[in-house]
């Protein structure tokens, strides 16, 4: 009794989809499954931008962020943002601007100055406006609890005098040590602090940098016409490495000029037209008469010396006929009158030997070759 293939096929297939399906329950039933935690280390632009996090954060909220290497007073007051970040030792600092930023806090502007940096006359005379004066930690530093958010201990600050409203506050630590001030100036904002470690990435988790974080830069405008966006003067982040620098934008220049000078390298150490740098000793070769009869040879070992010369032959009894020459007694006469004034003696009677199917030893393969190429070019 015979049993059908196309009927044991799907039966193969159903009773293999059974037996996963029993198997993938009893795993289900039996096995536990449970969160297994794996440490990612950050990625090369989470190293070279500690605010990565923050400018991601404003970004997600609708609040666009602007970064510059570096500005002055031109690049405030020609920017669209109306929140402005400084890094004071990026600042270019001129006679005047102190007045005029303090203008610009006035209009309704919000500035926060960020003391990187040992203070200079241009940062103590704008700090002086606002009320604020700053010293640095000297030899004995400042000590920030665990219990405030993070700030660099390198700066502290002293105010005259802070206003009654709501809005106004400083950071300071259980000794009286300020850390930040921030106060509403005329229409505007004014924000100091020294670095603000609590909006580096690694810090920003932590409850309480995150609810500063959100105070400073997201709980409100300073006006109608405010849309929230920020402009950082704190330096573009460069991504460390070879491979990162390479897709870093500004360098496609460098890339293309060291991938031409590789080039150019390779073509002076491999071609010889640009010259070798490494002197090579030439290998003695052949002669080309000695190459023409091992490959004589060749071909007569194999039985193909009468295809290479049939090709000739070929092309001679062509332009032969042109001249109305249709036999072989007509085409000899001719081709020999050729050789003779080619000056051709001895090897004339080798093309009446090719033209006839006669045996030609190997070692008259050259000359056959130059009479047939002789004969070619003067047709």
């Amino acid at each position: 009794m015979k049993v059908s293939t196309k009927l044991n096929v799907p039966i193969a297939f159903f009773a293999a989809g059974i037996a996963l399906t029993i198997a993938v329950l009893i795993a289900w039933h039996f096995f536990e499954l449970y969160p297994r935690p794996r440490s990612v280390p950050p990625s090369a632009e989470a190293r070279a931008n500690r605010y990565l996090a923050l400018d991601r954060w404003l970004t997600s909220m609708g609040r666009t962020v602007r970064i510059r290497n570096s500005g002055d007073y031109s690049l405030i007051v020609s920017a669209e943002e109306n929140n402005v970040l400084i890094h004071t030792s990026l600042f270019h600092w001129r006679n005047g601007d102190a007045e005029l930023l303090s203008q610009w806090v006035t209009d309704g502007g919000t500035l926060y100055l960020v003391v990187d940096d040992e203070t200079t006359d241009a940062v103590n005379t704008v700090l002086s406006i606002f009320g604020v004066a700053a010293e640095t930690r000297g030899e004995k530093p400042y000590p920030i609890p665990h219990d405030i958010p993070n700030f660099s201990d390198a700066v502290s600050f002293t105010i005259a005098q802070l206003g009654n409203d709501t809005e106004s506050f400083t950071l300071a630590d259980e000794e009286g040590t300020i850390c930040l001030v921030d106060m509403p100036y005329g229409k505007g904002r004014f924000i100091v602090s020294g670095m603000p470690v609590f909006l580096w990435s690694s810090n920003l988790k932590k409850e309480l940098n995150a609810r500063l974080a959100w105070a400073i830069f997201a709980a409100h405008t300073a006006n109608e016409h405010d849309t929230g966006s920020w402009l950082f003067v704190r330096g573009k982040a460069k991504i460390s490495g070879l491979i990162g620098s390479l897709f870093q934008r500004g360098n496609f220049t460098v890339l293309i000029i060291s991938a031409l000078i590789l080039i150019i390298i390779g073509f002076w150490n491999g071609i010889p037209t640009f010259g070798l740098v490494q002197d090579s000793a030439k290998m003695p070769g052949k002669s080309l008469r000695e190459r023409f009869q091992a490959e004589g040879r060749f071909l007569k070992r194999h039985n193909a010396l009468s295809l290479y010369t049939d090709v000739y032959l070929k092309a001679i009894r062509q332009k032969a006929r042109q001249k109305g020459l249709t036999t072989d007694d007509e085409i000899i006469p001719w081709a020999i009158d050729i050789l003779r004034k080619a000056g051709f003696k001895r090897e004339r009677d080798l093309f009446s030997s090719a033209l006839r199917k006669e045996s030609i030893p190997y070692r008259q393969f050259p000359a056959m070759i130059r009479i047939f190429q002789t004969i070619l070019e003067r047709i």
